[in-house]
């Protein structure tokens, strides 16, 4: 652990302080004064004790910038500010030049207490007063002359004053937490918050912020799932539909329609279904015994062909199960071109075919939630589009197949597409 990093016991609680301060004003929404160029950047990653000069608390904020944080319960113009810039001066060398030089700190003493408003004014290019132009001589005093300049213009300030134990600070985080629980208990979200940051920092890990979300839905403190709401609400609500897609998906896994061999017959449910699942390989590929999902990892691109009644649905709706129950595994989005069909006879767009696949939740907002989750996934080349149905589309499957090559031409060239059709 470098110098800035270490410290005691009093200074782990406030790296603990500094961490949910961040977090809250994340899911709120808030942009915390300093750390972000535009208002609606805000901490979306925090790490704990890095292997970076300053490692108390790296927090990855929304538009890519990290700010590498020196968190200190109480800093004045002593050993503390010495071990803080000279962890600042190891991390120059590393990283990017938008990287934020972070002291979070309750109380700043002595010079150091006017050196944000000093930063703040140089930035602007106002007129530094005597206790400015102080406050800046106490960092640059531990600062090589020729990174200076560059050094000044990536330190911030948080002051957090007051935040250890029963604050006022704690007062207005646990008022802003409360807005994201139906019952408006704010002291238990601010609680869950830190007794699972205080577990991370123990261990020297990190979480983002789908993990606070979860945190708190472990601790009986949900966050309300609302898609137009602030970020918090709106990550609730992604990971809602996503929970509700994936039951949906997973629900017939196994199942086997009888009903061509008599009408009267039950369904069959058979345990390990997708993986029985062969398929023959064309262009002079030899082996015939290739598991299905095998195939389609290895494959992102696919036609699956087969004969009415071969099993090709079977065989897309085992495939979507089996993703949708594997973490490291691509998101299904599995879409009836038919009902695409019904529903719009517009151009087929990535838009339209996420839409359709969410159409399987009932409940509008978290439909939404989930298009919007798709779409990223699919931008982001980790996502399965799996079109069923082609030759149900009748005299416009032509038309839609040209559509769907269309869809391919303009995707992440990791995301994958397999589209079953009889020929």
């Amino acid at each position: 652990m470098s110098r800035a990093g270490q410290g005691d016991a009093v200074g782990g609680v406030f790296r603990v302080v500094a961490a949910t301060f961040l977090a809250v004003h994340s899911l709120r929404g808030q942009p915390v004064a300093g750390l972000a160029p535009s208002g609606d950047a805000r901490a979306v990653r925090l790490d704990f004790e890095t292997d970076d000069a300053t490692d108390d608390l790296v927090a990855t904020m929304s538009h890519g910038r990290r700010c590498f944080v020196s968190a200190k319960r109480a800093v004045g113009n002593n050993r503390h500010l010495k071990d803080t810039v000279l962890g600042w001066v190891g991390q120059m060398d590393s990283g990017s030049d938008e990287d934020l030089l972070v002291l979070a700190a309750e109380d700043l003493t002595g010079v150091v207490k006017d050196l944000d408003e000093a930063l703040r004014r140089r930035r602007a290019g106002r007129r530094l007063a005597d206790g400015h132009r102080k406050a800046i001589a106490a960092v640059t005093r531990y600062v090589p002359p020729e990174i200076a300049e560059d050094l000044l213009d990536r330190v911030r300030v948080l002051h957090i004053p007051s935040s250890t134990g029963t604050s006022l600070t704690r007062t207005l985080l646990e008022s802003m937490a409360g807005y994201l629980v139906e019952d408006g208990g704010g002291a238990a979200v601010v609680s869950a918050l830190s007794d699972s940051f205080a577990a991370l920092a123990g261990d020297a890990s990190a979480s983002t912020e789908q993990d606070w979300v979860r945190a708190l839905g472990r601790g009986s403190r949900r966050v309300i799932a609302d898609g137009t709401g602030p970020p918090g609400m709106r990550l609730a609500a992604g990971l809602a539909a996503h929970e509700a897609y994936v039951r949906g998906l997973t629900a017939s896994r196994g199942r086997i329609d009888l009903t061509l061999l008599a009408e009267d017959l039950p369904p069959v449910t058979m345990d390990g279904l997708v993986d029985g699942l062969r398929v023959e390989l064309g262009q002079g590929e030899t082996d015939l015994g290739y598991g299905l999902v095998r195939a389609a990892r290895r494959w992102r691109r696919m036609l699956l062909v087969g004969q009415p009644g071969a099993g090709k649905s079977v065989a897309l709706r085992e495939l979507a199960a089996d993703c949708a129950d594997d973490p490291h595994a691509p998101l299904p989005i599995h879409v009836r071109l038919p009902e695409l069909m019904r529903d719009s006879s517009e151009e087929v767009t990535v838009d339209s075919l996420v839409a359709a696949a969410a159409g399987r939740l009932s409940d509008p907002g978290l439909r939404a939630a989930l298009a919007r989750q798709m779409r990223q996934e699919l931008d982001d080349g980790t996502a399965l589009l799996l079109c069923d149905g082609l030759d149900e589309c009748g005299t416009h499957a032509a038309w839609m197949a040209q559509q769907l090559k269309d869809v391919i031409d303009g995707l992440h060239p990791r995301a994958g597409f397999v589209v079953a059709t009889p020929r």
